[in-house]
């Protein structure tokens, strides 16, 4: 049995004042491994505690008494001779007790049976901001933290489904003994704001127990709240059989023990954690509370979080973590990366690694198949992250080994060959080519597990990863071989009676070789490319992914030539009918950010900028130059309307291709003579990846020499360029013994030939 008793520190209804204080919930879990009398013990053992503590802080003067001793009853007197010495002697031995359950190396109890339970102490504290973004005053009522006592009662239900439902420390909880004390407002003018509020939230006032006149106060907190909230909670999470053995909601009582001993516990813990804590801000709490709890109890068994935006990100990614979805699990726990602060550090070095850590080790086929195969089907739709798929390729084959043996059949096979074709295509995306091809080299061993258009499919992204490594002509190659291979597939297909009576003049394999190879042609700058390009865009249907996908790509070597009458007659389709700059802006991420979306906001955003900058700056106006400096306040915007506040996830544009997408916003800011847009794009085309390859790294290289060349800065220029060439000249085998030129202007036009199509 699990028995949870909690208090508070802090204002909880004066969150808009100046003064910042912490505001938090804490307590103790007592975990009596299913031995009911040993709870029983400890209610005993507490009280011993405490008189021991009493006894020994009173040093033979009289006074104290167990429990008045332990909270202030408004007497300054008592507070500072008595109170206070019983508090200092708490802190100095609350850790034995907790611990160990003696007081000064002495037994609390005349029973043989020692302790067969143990503590865990929790707290969750307010950040500065909380839930202000989600629960803004356009919310209603009900719901607004700064209303009436909404704050705490939404602090307390988290720790209730947090603790007793989805407690991270412990995997099973069925049965729970629950100690809470009641709470009730200060005394307030009846006709004030806040007494309005609790009224108008259904609460009854009371004449002020003090006479007051004209004063009242609202019992804010009692059982049929708290047992809402576990019915609610039941039903939500599916544990309905849970028991609830004991459900104490009642006023703390410092004259006569009443069986809260767990709630004294409570008060102590509470007293402890606020106790001399110094900083400005919740950043700086956050961390010395978790020293202070961790000083007083085993670390290992301590529950520290927040009431942040943060938190909601963890509960998404432990719910789907509950429901074994482990590719949406991770994939929220990858989302919490981008959140900034002190508290998604503190959340990433604490929770999101410890649902890492479970899903590795609580794997099993099915689950581990399931995945594989939902982060396999990203590579075909919009949806691929490659930043996101490296992070959660690393945790699958961490899972691997823990069910390799096991996975026999057919479908577990391919999904071990799906994991490795992920790896091919991530790598090839951030420009890793050394990777991609480590990983086609398992997809080689294991290429008897999957079906021949799969392999083909891989085949075809060795292409990219020759072209990643610049050795266009062997890409080339392979790229016309593949169109072949293809052509035959296509013909065999076609001359078995099933396909017999509905013949395709072209497959979708066909299409991909045709566009793949269309693409070696552009990085040469070779037309052919446009006559490759139509024959996958002829044959593709003009609604689906692959469309778009091929599209963009001719738009990239139209904007590659600079031939605007050719990508103006492309871009309207790409772009949704629309022949506006402004127009085409809303599409990309109207369009891009909506669930299932043919195109990827991403990839439309960096053939729209580039557009914008090569042929259309001097026409846009000064409120879309505007959303463009501030482009990831302007996609969270959109985000925020396509998917709500609540369930908005974008944070920072990252990965490929973030970083062309700010070396083209740099360009306009520059063109715009916007210096601090300019260096702040500059400054986010340095740091928008998380995970790169040698490709990538040279793009970058590359796209700080353009910046420079356009700013004139030639010294800087050809500073980077000649980094460049020795970067080159390390990382890819095709340019150890090409010679350039020493002629700065003449190198930057050598490397603009290199640094063609998409890598710029």
């Amino acid at each position: 049995m699990i028995t949870l008793s909690l208090d508070e520190y802090g204002k909880f209804e004066s969150i808009t004042d100046e003064k910042n204080e912490p505001v938090f919930i804490a307590g103790v879990l007592y975990d009596d491994h299913n031995n009911r009398t040993d709870t029983e013990n400890e209610r005993k053992r507490i009280a011993s505690y405490y008189q021991s503590v009493i006894k020994e802080a009173s040093a033979g003067k009289e006074g104290f008494s167990f429990p008045a001793a332990l909270h202030s009853v408004g007497s300054k007197d008592d507070d500072r001779n008595i109170v206070k010495p019983v508090k200092e002697m708490v802190r100095k031995t609350i850790k034995e007790f907790l611990c160990n359950g003696t007081f000064q190396g002495k037994e609390l109890l005349n029973i043989k049976q020692s302790r067969q339970g143990e503590y865990y102490i929790y707290a969750i504290l307010k950040s500065d901001a909380g839930m202000s973004q989600l629960l803004t005053d356009s919310v209603n009522f009900l719901l607004r933290d700064n209303y009436a006592s909404n704050l705490y009662f939404h602090m307390a239900t988290s720790v209730i489904s947090r603790m007793i439902f989805h407690n991270p420390r412990i995997d099973s909880i069925r049965e729970v003994s629950l100690d809470i004390a009641t709470r009730k407002s200060e005394d307030l003018d009846q006709n004030s704001t806040r007494a309005v509020e609790y009224q108008r939230q259904g609460y009854s006032a009371s004449q002020s127990s003090h006479g007051d006149t004209g004063k009242v106060y609202f019992s804010i907190s009692n059982a049929d709240i708290y047992r809402t909230a576990l019915s609610e909670e039941m039903l939500r999470s599916g544990k309905t059989s849970m028991e609830i053995s004991n459900f104490k909601v009642k006023p703390i009582n410092y004259h006569v023990n009443k069986k809260m001993e767990f709630l004294y516990l409570a008060d102590s813990i509470c007293s402890i954690l606020g106790w001399q804590l110094k900083g400005d801000s919740a950043e700086e709490w956050l961390r010395k509370i978790q020293l202070k709890v961790d000083a007083i109890n085993n670390s290992s068994n301590n529950v520290i979080m927040a009431y942040d935006e943060i938190d909601v990100y963890y509960q998404r990614a432990w719910q789907k973590f509950e429901e074994h979805d482990y590719y949406e699990a991770l994939k929220r726990c990858y989302d919490a990366k981008l959140i900034d602060g002190e508290f998604s550090k503190f959340y990433q070095q604490k929770w999101f690694g410890r649902i890492e850590k479970k899903i590795v080790n609580n794997t099993n086929p099915n689950r581990f198949i399931a995945a594989v195969n939902k982060l396999h089907e990203t590579l075909t739709t919009n949806d691929l992250n490659q930043e996101r798929t490296i992070y959660i390729l690393q945790i699958l084959e961490k899972m691997l080994p823990n069910v390799e043996s096991t996975l026999l059949s057919a479908d577990s096979q391919a999904a071990i060959y799906n994991l490795y074709d992920i790896g091919v295509s991530a790598y090839c995306h951030i420009g890793d080519s050394k990777n991609a091809l480590k990983y086609f080299n398992k997809c080689k061993k294991n290429a008897y597990k999957t079906s021949l258009d799969a392999y083909m499919f891989t085949i075809n992204r060795i292409v990219v990863t020759l072209v990643d490594n610049f050795e266009i002509d062997k890409a080339l190659k392979i790229a016309k071989e593949n169109v072949e291979y293809q052509k035959l597939l296509l013909d065999l297909r076609n001359d078995l009676p099933i396909y017999r009576e509905n013949k395709e003049d072209m497959s979708l394999g066909l299409c991909k070789a045709y566009s793949q190879l269309a693409q070696v042609y552009a990085f040469k700058q070779d037309n052919k490319c446009v006559e490759a390009f139509r024959h996958a865009l002829d044959n593709l249907p003009n609604n689906s992914v692959d469309y778009k996908i091929t599209q963009s790509y001719l738009l990239h070597y139209y904007l590659d030539i600079k031939d605007i009458n050719a990508y103006e007659s492309e871009a309207t389709e790409y772009f949704g009918g629309e022949t506006s700059a402004k127009k085409r802006f809303e599409y990309v991420l109207t369009e891009g950010l909506k669930e299932n979306s043919i195109i990827n906001y991403k990839y439309a955003l960096y053939v729209y900028v580039r557009g914008v900058y090569l042929f259309e700056q001097d026409r846009i106006s000064d409120a879309l130059l505007n959303s463009l400096l501030n482009i990831e306040v302007t996609i969270k915007k959109y985000d925020q309307k396509a998917k709500g506040k609540r369930n908005s996830t974008f944070e920072k544009l990252m990965g490929h291709p973030s970083e062309l997408i700010f070396k083209y916003i740099a360009l306009i800011a520059k063109n715009a003579e916007n210096n601090d847009a300019y260096n702040a794009s500059k400054k986010s085309m340095e740091t928008c990846m998380t995970y790169t390859g040698a490709t990538i790294d040279s793009i970058q290289l590359f796209g700080k020499a353009e910046l420079f060349n356009n700013y004139n800065h030639i010294a800087e220029r050809d500073t980077t360029t000649s980094e460049l060439v020795s970067y080159l000249k390390n990382n890819f085998d095709f340019f150890k013994n090409r010679d350039f030129s020493n002629n700065g202007d003449e190198r930057y036009k050598e490397l603009s030939s290199i640094m063609t199509f998409m890598y710029h």
